[in-house]
């Protein structure tokens, strides 16, 4: 792209008339965002008509180019006739390959699941790279499969993320990672890059090996909301943790269950627990009802743990951990 302008010269010698010369420069290549109505729950993929699915709206927004590496995020909007429809992806997961914004008019009144009958698949699959928003959406019935096709990453029932996800206001339930050969993560969420924060959302019933609400080795926050009735095969029912830093603030988790850390596993990471966060009712046969550490650190204030039941620690269960003052611990916490 280039951009023109036109300069006034000052006369030369004996000259009583102005000149004017025109200079340009090069400019990097511009693309402001734009914005994509979906305007039918059905699976339409007719570019050459006025209907627009959720699948052609996201297809159509992966194909227009901005400024790579900025802020700016494509628009996903619903029109007003969506609202209180469902739905139904009939031809696998939806890829997010740019930055954008999924702008659902509110959890409760709209719905995109897994079709009925339909193979193995996740709903959404964000890209690396991306910076992406989903608002005001219920996700549920995605199964990420043992065997994804083209040998893709396993894990995520509902979303798979490698980008900067950010979901607000939404219901992730229902969904599940089916076992494969290295242990189904993530039954909601897997989070493999980038960063996870999660606000003011309901992860509840869903089911994998390892983190059956969710599973991330990237930074994650979860502001308000609440992680419950999710099962982990063998830990972390609500969430499983490995590495980086997970932050609750202000979180409700209940009702989890997993052979070991029923509401929380934390694998050498650094957990943080603020802001009146509530971990209670969940269950396990092994160690750690509330929170299992393994390592790392974990650090908590104006939290209540309590009601928790395990056969060792049912509050928190720390091995070789450090909590507070750095100090290392290696007995059962049973309530804080």
């Amino acid at each position: 792209m280039w951009q023109f302008w036109f300069e006034q010269c000052p006369p030369r010698q004996n000259d009583d008339r102005v000149r004017v010369a025109l200079r340009c420069e090069a400019l990097e290549d511009r693309c402001t965002p734009a914005t994509f109505t979906v305007n039918t729950e059905l699976e339409d993929n007719n570019p050459n008509d006025a209907v627009v699915s959720l699948r052609e709206a996201i297809v159509k927004a992966n194909g227009t180019d901005f400024v790579p590496g900025g802020p700016v995020q494509h628009r996903i909007e619903f029109a007003a006739g969506v609202s209180g429809k469902i739905i139904s992806l009939t031809a696998g997961q939806i890829e997010i390959q740019k930055s954008m914004y999924v702008a659902g008019p509110g959890a409760g009144q709209l719905t995109v699941q897994r079709g009925a009958g339909m193979p193995d698949n996740r709903l959404f699959y964000v890209r690396s790279n991306t910076v992406t928003s989903i608002v005001g959406l219920t996700l549920r019935d995605g199964r990420s499969p043992a065997n994804p096709p083209n040998n893709g990453p396993i894990g995520g029932g509902a979303i798979l993320s490698e980008g900067a996800l950010t979901v607000t206001s939404c219901v992730i339930s229902y969904n599940t990672s089916v076992q494969g050969m290295s242990g189904s993560r993530g039954g909601g969420i897997r989070a493999t890059a980038g960063s996870l924060d999660i606000n003011s959302s309901t992860i509840s019933y869903n089911i994998a090996q390892y983190g059956g609400g969710i599973w991330a080795n990237v930074p994650v926050r979860v502001t308000g909301g609440s992680i419950d009735n999710n099962t982990g095969g063998q830990s972390g029912g609500g969430l499983y943790q490995s590495g980086s830093t997970a932050t609750f603030d202000g979180v409700g988790v209940s009702k989890n269950s997993a052979l070991d850390g029923a509401g929380v596993w934390s694998d050498g990471a650094a957990l943080k627990l603020t802001g009146g966060s509530k971990l209670f009712a969940n269950q396990t046969a092994g160690k750690g009802g509330g929170v299992y550490v393994n390592g790392g650190s974990i650090e908590y204030a104006g939290v209540t743990i309590g009601d928790n039941t395990a056969s060792v620690g049912d509050g928190v269960y720390l091995k070789g951990a450090k909590i507070g003052n750095n100090v290392v611990w290696n007995n059962d916490v049973e309530a804080s």
